[in-house]
């Protein structure tokens, strides 16, 4: 991977990670610009590739910056044994609770799309 690139994607981390957590009420385009190190002209373009991402980053009306925390998804990798050990602690979790759990439900369907072509048998298994 070439170093323009490589920078560019530590720069998009690097915003997410400072939307999410150092400053979840929004920041401006200048203070977005000074942490990562880049022009305030070239914040639309980041803010672009975010949601291309699948980032959602939102405007509020004083011209911040922010992301939901309640909406933003996780990207996680993780080989086949780690999955299947999701799996089983999810299981556990709704066999011993006495109520439904819809995140639950949400992320044994996800976990069983992440599955369809690494392994088809256990994505209908999980869909079951």
């Amino acid at each position: 991977m070439g170093e323009r690139l490589a920078k560019k994607l530590w720069r998009l981390k690097e915003l997410e990670r400072i939307l999410l957590e150092a400053h979840p009420q929004g920041l401006h385009n200048a203070e977005l610009a000074r942490r990562i190190e880049i022009s305030r002209s070239e914040i639309p373009e980041y803010l672009e590739d975010l949601a291309a991402l699948g980032v959602q980053v939102y405007d509020s009306d004083d011209g911040k910056h922010a992301i939901d925390p309640a909406t933003h998804r996780v990207n996680l990798r993780l080989n086949l044994d780690e999955s299947l050990a999701v799996l089983l602690a999810i299981r556990l979790l709704t066999t011993r609770s006495d109520k439904r759990n819809p995140h639950a439900a949400g992320a044994l369907r996800e976990l069983a799309s992440s599955f369809d072509k690494l392994a088809p048998f256990i994505a209908q298994h999980i869909r079951q």
